[in-house]
C-alpha cells in the first residue's frame, strides 16, 4: 500500500470560503491535511460567517477543521513571527493561497512562511473563475533567504552585544574591520541593521531580530 506524505494548506482568508474550496478543490486535498486560515485582527463577522461555513463544509466532506488565525495587524513584525510559529509543525509542501483577504494579512503570511525555511509554494489567483494566476514554485522561496554564514554570525553579536562596534564584530566572528564594514552596507541596506552613531554603535531592526529567529 502506498503511503502519501500529507500536505499542508495556508491561506489569507477574508470572507471568500469559496476561494479557499476552489484551490483545495483544484489540489485534491486529502482528509488528513491541515488547513490553517490567517485573518487581520479584529475579526470582522462577515470573516467569521465564511468561516462557519468553510468549517460546516469541511465536517461534512470528511477533511480536518480549518484553524483560524488572528493576525495583530498592523503590528507586522508580530505578525510575521506569530506566523512563523504557526506553520512550524506544518508538513511540508505548505500549498499557500493569497488570493483573498487583506494586502497586509498576506504580506505577513508570505514573509511569515519564508523566514520558517518550510518548503512552500504560492498562489495568488484573480477572483474570476478562468481568471490569471501568479504561481511561486516551491525551492525558490528557501533561496530568497540565502544569507551567508558570516553576515549570520554579524546579526547574532549585534544581538547580543549593546553598543555593539565593528571592532567587537570583527573580534567575534574573527575577520578584519574591513570585511565587517562591507557585511554591514549590505545589512543596512536590507534594512536588517541601523547604526546608532560612536556612542550608541550598531543595532538590529526588529525585521534584523527576524531573519535572525529564522536561524535558530
Amino acid at each position: 500500500m502506498n503511503h502519501v506524505k500529507p500536505r499542508s494548506f495556508v491561506f489569507s482568508f477574508g470572507f471568500r470560503e469559496d476561494l479557499v474550496l476552489r484551490r483545495l478543490g483544484s489540489l485534491a486535498i486529502r482528509g488528513n491535511e491541515k488547513i490553517v486560515l490567517f485573518t487581520g485582527s479584529p475579526i470582522a463577522q462577515e470573516t467569521i460567517m465564511a468561516y462557519n461555513r468553510l468549517r460546516d463544509y469541511c465536517s461534512e466532506v470528511g477533511l480536518k477543521r480549518p484553524r483560524l488565525v488572528e493576525l495583530p495587524i498592523p503590528d507586522s513584525t508580530e505578525a510575521v513571527i506569530r506566523v512563523k510559529h504557526e506553520v512550524k509543525g506544518l508538513t511540508e509542501p505548505i500549498i499557500t493561497d493569497l488570493t483573498d483577504g487583506k494586502k497586509s494579512v498576506s504580506l505577513a503570511v508570505f514573509m511569515g512562511l519564508l523566514l520558517s525555511g518550510k518548503l512552500f509554494e504560492v498562489f495568488i489567483s484573480s477572483e474570476a473563475p478562468l481568471g490569471e494566476e501568479l504561481w511561486i514554485p516551491p525551492g525558490i522561496t528557501k533561496a530568497m533567504l540565502a544569507l551567508s554564514k558570516e553576515k549570520r554570525q554579524i546579526l547574532a553579536v549585534i544581538s547580543r552585544n549593546k553598543h555593539c562596534t565593528v571592532d567587537l564584530i570583527a573580534q567575534k566572528v574573527g575577520r578584519a574591520p574591513k570585511t565587517i564594514r562591507n557585511h554591514l552596507v549590505d545589512l543596512k541596506k536590507m534594512g536588517l541593521v541601523v547604526s546608532l552613531g560612536k556612542e550608541g554603535g550598531l543595532k538590529l531592526t526588529s525585521w534584523g531580530r527576524v531573519v535572525l529567529s529564522a536561524y535558530k
